[in-house]
């Protein structure tokens, strides 16, 4: 049976980005660092025949659970005037 190793690469990465001070090519080049040294050690002490890099795009949430962020949807659909009917001119 094969061995997955999934990684959030996002969070992998801008996590590792703090850890370092200086300039911006230091912080880089160390956030790289730190982040495929995790997945090098994830791959060792799990034994993992793959890696899958989880990278950021459409969220899949929105597909499958409908009240995902359907508010922002909503409001970002009403033009000014309505939500000053709605609510009145104090917000």
């Amino acid at each position: 049976m094969a061995t997955y190793v999934l990684v959030d690469t996002a969070n992998t990465f801008f996590r590792a980005r703090h850890v370092v001070r200086g300039d911006i090519d230091t912080k880089v080049g160390m956030a790289l660092h730190i982040t495929l040294n995790s997945i090098k050690k994830a791959w060792t002490d799990f034994k993992a025949d793959h890696v899958v890099f989880c990278l950021e795009g459409r969220s899949w949430r929105k597909d499958y659970y409908l009240p995902y962020n359907f508010f922002t949807h909503v409001v970002g659909c009403l033009s000014a005037v309505d939500i000053q009917l709605e609510f009145g001119n104090d917000h």
